[in-house]
C-alpha cells in the first residue's frame, strides 16, 4: 500500500496470501494509504481493474 501510494498508483490489497493478516493486523501502518480496492482473490483483482477502466 505504502509503495503504491507513494508513486500514485491504483492500491488493491488481494485478501489471499499476506493480505488478509495485512488487513488485520497491520492496516495501522497504512492509513494514510487506504486501499481503493479490497479483492477476494486475483481474479476478483483483475475483473475489478478491467471494469474500472471501461
Amino acid at each position: 500500500m505504502l509503495a503504491a501510494h507513494a508513486v500514485g498508483a491504483i492500491k488493491i490489497l488481494v485478501k489471499t496470501g499476506w493480505g488478509e493478516s495485512s488487513l488485520l493486523k497491520y492496516r495501522h501502518n497504512w492509513k494514510k494509504a487506504e486501499p481503493d480496492y479490497i479483492a477476494e482473490n486475483i481474479n476478483d483483482a483483475v475483473k475489478w481493474i478491467l471494469n474500472s477502466n471501461s
